[in-house]
This record gives C-alpha cells, structure tokens and sequence, in this order.
C-alpha cells in the first residue's frame, strides 16, 4: 500500500505572536505544498556482522543510507535534513504508545522554503501524522492529525498558538483564538465569501531569528512590559477584525490600511513580526487557495491536508 498526504504553507495575515496571548489571527493557505508518500519497505536481510539490527535510515539526495542501529525498518528520503521527520515520527509513536513502527519508507518533497515564515514545519507536522495515521491504521480524522502535530508544533517552538497546523489541516482560510490550551476556536472561512486582492511575496532571506526564539523572546518582554504589549496585541485584534470586514466587503483601501498598521508594529530594540514581515520570503505570486480536507484530491483546486490511498 502507498499512502501520499500533502499539506500547504501558509502566511499570517494579521494577529501573529499575539494569537499566542489569547488574541485572533487570520491566516489563509498558499499554493506551495509539502508532501509525505509512505510505502511498504522490504527490508534487505540482516547482517550478522552489526547484530541482527536494521534501523530507521536517512537518505538524503546523493547519500547512500546508513544503518542507525535501531530495530525499526523505516527509511527515510529527503532532500532536506531530516531532523524534523525523526521528531515528528517520535512524537507520532510516543502519542500512540508505540514501541516500534512496522517497515515502511517515507518520501518527503517541499515546495515552502525553509526557515522562512511559511509553515514549513507546520505542514510537515500535519502531512507526516496525517500519512502515518492513514499508513499505520488506516485512520483519516482531521481533528486528530491537527491534534498530532500541535504536539510536535509545541516540541518544536516551545509555545505556540496551534494556528499554523490548523491552518495547514484545514486550508483556505481560517479565524483562529487560542483561549486557553484545552479550547481553541477555529473557524473555517468560505474563500469565496471574501475578496482577497493579489497578494505578492518577496523573497528577501531567512531571518535571523527562528519562530522559536522570536517567542521567547516575546515572552520575556510580556513579562517586563506586560501593559504595553496588552495595548499593542489588543491593537492587533482590532486590525484582524478590520482586515476581515475589508475582505468581506472587497474595501481595498481599507485592506492596505490594515497590512501597513499591522506590519510597522515593533518593539524598541527587537522587531517583532505581527503581520506579513513574517511571510515576505518567496520571491513569486502565491495564490491564496481553498483547502477542504478530502481523501481524494481534486485537479480543480488545491487541497489543505489532502491524502490519496494507491494499491501497489
């Protein structure tokens, strides 16, 4: 059996960092794509010579695989480091109470940059659990593959909102509020109900900072300067909810207005990114695009977390 799940990018449109303080974000959904294909994996026979042991085994463009001394027999292909897969897939069996995963051979390929505000971990998070699940139990519930890889998410950041894997799970577009870590509201949004004006993102590099750090680093100026960033992120929510109406209506003018307030906020000495600062990093157009979760992905139109199921 051949299990492929994807999962798109996507970008913050207004109340980034301050969703993670109880504040609304909006998100939408870009047209660049991550991809997991799980598969069957014969594994080779054992070798006496490295005691009887096959393991989980790296395989990055152009390396041969090496054997990693586990008892497992799960290879992995990947053109970029392979880090993340190796926690994402600890997190899955961790979760499941899993002590070893049967032989399979895992493919990742990506289209979101790296490092660059676009999700990137997020929709490996969303993709992996989703394919795992699929491959492992034959299992498709969207609400538990966010689930999973909010798990991973908080590994991987330290404390995040859960707005990027569920912008990623879900797709389109999505109003987002984090009211406490056992309620988050989330709500899916028709695209076709809102008017979104071309939107153009430029590459101008990693920044030097990651998600992680920037949250600590918030972190540490709420606990000095609480009062301020309470006015600053109550700002935000009221700029999500005027983008929103902009959209709604197609108020262009007030569509801008919203961006440019949202993206000049900063604190002394450290910008943060609240806005689109976060996402201005592929150097081409990105399509925003409506993403129902199916298990059949459609050609007419791009999918969030989408699996397709192949007999070999």
């Amino acid at each position: 059996m051949t299990v492929t799940v994807s999962a798109p990018g996507k970008i913050h449109l207004m109340g980034e960092h301050a969703v993670v303080y109880g504040k609304p974000a909006l998100l939408t959904a870009i047209d660049k794509r991550l991809y997991v294909r799980i598969k069957n994996y014969v594994p080779p026979q054992r070798d006496p010579a490295s005691g009887g042991k096959l393991g989980i085994t790296s395989r990055l463009s152009g390396i041969s695989p090496q054997n990693a001394g586990n008892k497992e027999n799960v290879v992995i292909k990947s053109s970029e480091n392979d880090s993340l897969i190796r926690k994402t897939i600890e997190v899955f069996k961790s979760i499941n109470k899993l002590t070893k995963l049967p032989p399979m051979e895992i493919s990742v390929t990506s289209q979101i940059p790296v490092g660059s505000g676009l999700g990137s971990s997020a929709a490996l998070a969303v993709a992996l659990s989703g394919a795992l699940l699929k491959f492992i139990y034959n299992i498709w519930n969207p609400s538990k593959i966010n689930e999973l890889a909010y798990q991973f998410e908080k590994i991987q950041h330290g404390s995040p909102s859960g707005a990027d894997n569920s912008i990623a799970t879900m797709g389109g577009i999505i109003w987002y509020r984090k009211e406490f870590e056992f309620l988050k509201s989330i709500w899916s949004l028709p695209i076709r109900s809102y008017k979104f004006p071309g939107l153009i993102l430029i590459n101008s590099g990693k920044p030097r900072e990651s998600t992680a750090d920037m949250v600590k680093n918030v972190a540490l100026r709420y606990k000095i300067k609480k009062k301020y960033l309470d006015n600053l992120f109550n700002d935000q929510e009221s700029l999500s909810k005027k983008l929103l109406l902009a959209l709604k209506s197609d108020d262009r003018k007030e569509f801008c207005i919203a961006i440019k307030k949202g993206a000049n906020y900063s604190l002394k000495g450290s910008v943060v990114r609240v806005a689109l600062e976060n996402s201005i990093s592929v150097s081409s157009v990105l399509l925003l695009t409506e993403a129902t979760l199916t298990e059949a992905p459609e050609k007419k139109s791009e999918r969030a977390a989408a699996l397709e199921q192949m007999p070999e």
